[in-house]
């Protein structure tokens, strides 16, 4: 209680109220703009925290995961802010920068980036990075963002066996993507860089498995790139 008989105000509090009446007043779409400007605001941990509580939602890995699915990018950071490890692995070794790559979670990706994440990191089950992941799906846009974050072109699975199934090891993001037939993606993946001549433990290059289809111009550039490797190579060999 100030001397004149006002009160004190906490910084951001009568805001923050006003913000979130206004949310509970008009909904949804006015929670989308009013994240969009002052989300910078509550840069603290306790901020968030406050700000999430607000707004009902529970601070834990399920609500964590399902607005990673969503690809609701400003909660996810919200709830990174709020203390929730943005490079936290479930049992299986599952990365929330993997489940974003494989959902198409393109604005998500970029905040987990922002946060830290490791851009190559493997599950323990399949072994396979965000890359991969992103590349056996399609989503070259991702890829775009994965490649210019460090991730590993030519990082490569391992053969694993779970439950009496043996899954191939060797497969690179490449592969991936040839094996699933997404074209955009192999495109961006050779010009990056990957190398078409790596076999999987099945003996298998990006080439034999696009010419076990239909797709007479991806096996034209999957040879032309494969040429180019073992032209190099070669000139390399003393």
């Amino acid at each position: 209680m100030r001397t004149d008989g006002t009160t004190h105000s906490i910084p951001g509090h009568s805001f923050c109220s006003t913000a979130i009446d206004m949310v509970r007043h008009y909904g949804g779409i006015l929670l989308l703009i009013l994240l969009q400007f002052i989300a910078p605001v509550f840069a603290s941990e306790e901020a968030a925290k406050q700000m999430l509580q607000r707004l009902g939602i529970k601070r834990d890995e399920t609500t964590f995961f399902e607005r990673i699915n969503r690809d609701d990018s400003k909660i996810v950071k919200l709830l990174i802010q709020s203390g929730i490890p943005a490079n936290r692995q479930n049992e299986l070794g599952i990365t929330p920068l993997m489940v974003a790559a494989e959902k198409g979670s393109h604005k998500t990706v970029k905040v987990l980036l922002d946060a830290g994440v490791d851009v190559n990191a493997k599950d323990k089950v399949f072994t396979k990075t965000a890359l991969m992941r992103a590349a056996e799906n399609g989503h070259t846009e991702i890829l775009k963002v994965l490649v210019k974050a460090g991730a590993d072109l030519n990082a490569r699975t391992e053969t694993k066996i779970h439950f009496g199934i043996t899954y191939p090891g060797n497969n690179t993001a490449l592969l991936l993507a040839t094996i699933n037939r997404h074209s955009q993606a192999i495109e961006f993946l050779l010009d990056q860089g990957s190398d078409p001549t790596i076999r999987n433990s099945d003996g298998s290059t990006a080439l034999s498995i696009a010419e076990k289809g239909t797709d007479l111009r991806l096996i034209s550039l999957l040879k032309a790139a494969e040429e180019r490797i073992n032209q190099s190579k070669s000139k390399n060999t003393p």
